[in-house]
């Protein structure tokens, strides 16, 4: 295997972390060994949602969510960012559901604050929104 430095790759050997790192360089047993490679380069999620104000009025929310993550040992606790077997191409989903979490979790805010808003009030604090 041979990392870019903008990836962070934990290599797992019998469920135990073997080496860990940025730009790491390696021979391994493809049979014996889990990778898994973390982004750790700034990503950028887009997202378009509608919700409804206090006088049932519907409005749309645009925007993007740039995120980095900072500590690649705990996003992989929760989240499957293993490659395949010729170490390349992502296996997991991890990106994907991590990415899927922050815009449910813009959206449950954007959600509580729009439903105590007029729609008078929502269109003139849309640059705070």
């Amino acid at each position: 295997y041979k990392g870019s430095p903008d990836t962070h790759i934990i290599q797992f050997e019998n469920g135990k972390v073997k080496r860990h790192g940025r730009g790491l360089s390696f021979f391994y047993l493809p049979l014996t060994t889990v990778l898994m490679q973390v982004p750790m380069v700034s990503q950028d999620v887009p997202f378009v949602f509608t919700e409804t104000t206090v006088d049932h009025q519907e409005v749309a929310l645009q925007g993007i969510i740039t995120y980095r993550i900072t500590d690649p040992l705990l996003v992989t606790t929760s989240h499957d960012f293993t490659i395949g077997k010729d170490a390349r191409v992502p296996h997991g989903d991890g990106q994907e559901k991590l990415a899927m979490r922050l815009v449910n979790a813009v959206q449950g805010t954007a959600r509580r604050v729009i439903a105590e808003m007029t729609l008078e009030q929502a269109l003139a604090e849309a640059a705070n929104l």
